[in-house]
């Protein structure tokens, strides 16, 4: 199959827009990471999502919209499905951030297959705040199902140059707009009850859910499944990159390793078993080729975790790998430029990517998306300094 490159142009845009009413597959930009979509009402072409990205099939999409008034179509908000409670929380939420990166999850109609909602009687559903993905709706003339446009598992794809990467020869066509700015997923809440469940989180926080509700917002226990990471680092060498300077690694280490890599395979066991309503929360997700690090503070001093990795990446070129560190000023920049950075340091052909983590509040703010991102990207793999 060849790719064909669009540009950002009207005329353009209304060509993709055909593609897919006629049951292709196009990747387009959105304001959190580059989608690859497909009409979510034909099964036959969201299968070809699935293909496209090697996609295991009972992982959900997301079906985005380019007007409130869309959700009623495919969605059923109805007395008879939920409580007033919890429509007067989506009124709001809609309200208050869409067009945005929020996706919420509610009761499917029939006319959704459950190809595209991973077997589930839910659909997720956002509005996109980018031009070029609202015309793209509007032009396809149907609501599109578009997960991030990588293979799966890897990097969510934040420029266009990123999508073609993995998706060319694979789909239709792909839209080259401008770059990503939100740089991670869509914040995930389930709408379905008096309490709205953030099953992924995203640029939309918990505060902000909260706020616009007027009430509380529970986050789904199986987020904190990063709390078991810390066991990972906690059986860790807190002192490797010192303790291995010659280069002699010890039968206690060796064994305390194993616990490491245990307890992390634990942690994605975990997550496989569970139901998902949302993508990101099954399997491994945003994975570079490297292996990947987390350095991490129990007091959040940055300082402190990025001197423990160069001392690490030292190391680790005197044994001869290709290692580099990736840090953040803060969390918006963590945001902004995880995947570029991991996908940059992929091409560069590094062995190794030592990540210095971000402030993690624990109660669904941004640095606690950016730190679900890096630790699924690094299999759990945490240093506590």
């Amino acid at each position: 199959m060849k790719t064909i490159i669009f540009k950002d142009t009207i005329e353009d845009i209304k060509k993709a827009g055909e593609i897919i009413a006629g049951g292709g597959i196009v990747a387009f930009p959105t304001e959190t990471v580059y989608g690859l979509g497909a009409n979510a009402l034909d099964e036959e072409a969201v299968k070809k999502i699935y293909l496209a990205k090697g996609r295991p099939s009972d992982n959900p999409m997301i079906v985005h919209i380019s007007q409130v008034s869309d959700v009623y179509d495919i969605a059923d908000i109805s007395k008879r499905e939920m409580s007033a409670q919890a429509l007067e929380n989506f009124n709001r939420c809609a309200d208050a951030f869409w067009p945005g990166p929020l996706t919420m999850v509610l009761p499917k109609k029939e006319i959704v297959p459950l190809t595209t909602t991973g077997g589930l009687d839910t659909v997720a559903i956002r509005m996109p705040s980018h031009k070029t993905a609202k015309m793209l709706i509007e032009y396809s003339g149907c609501p599109i199902a578009a997960p991030s446009a990588n293979l799966s598992g890897k990097p969510s794809p934040t420029t266009a140059e990123h999508t073609l990467d993995d998706m060319d020869g694979r789909i239709d066509a792909i839209i080259f707009g401008s770059d990503c700015q939100v740089g991670i997923e869509s914040t995930v809440v389930d709408m379905r009850n008096d309490e709205p469940v953030i099953l992924r989180p995203g640029r939309i926080t918990a505060e902000e859910l909260s706020n616009a509700i007027g009430g509380k917002v529970l986050i789904h226990p199986s987020l904190k499944i990063r709390d078991m990471s810390q066991k990972n680092a906690d059986v860790s060498q807190k002192n490797e990159g010192m303790s291995q300077k010659n280069s002699d690694i010890s039968q206690k280490d060796e064994d305390m390793s194993q616990k490491n890599a245990d307890l992390s395979q634990k942690n994605i066991d975990m997550s496989q078993n569970m139901v998902a309503r949302s993508p990101g929360m099954k399997y491994k997700h945003y994975a570079p080729e490297a292996e990947m690090q987390i350095f991490i503070s129990d007091t959040n001093d940055r300082a402190k975790a990025l001197e423990m990795a160069e001392i690490e990446v030292n190391r680790l070129k005197a044994m001869g790998q290709k290692a580099i560190i990736i840090s953040f000023r803060d969390e918006l920049e963590a945001a902004h430029n995880l995947f570029r950075r991991l996908r940059d340091a992929d091409k560069a052909g590094y062995d190794v990517i030592l990540a210095v983590g971000v402030s993690d509040d624990e109660n669904g703010g941004v640095g606690f998306a950016v730190m679900n991102r890096m630790l699924k990207s690094a299999g759990y793999n945490v240093k506590k300094v």
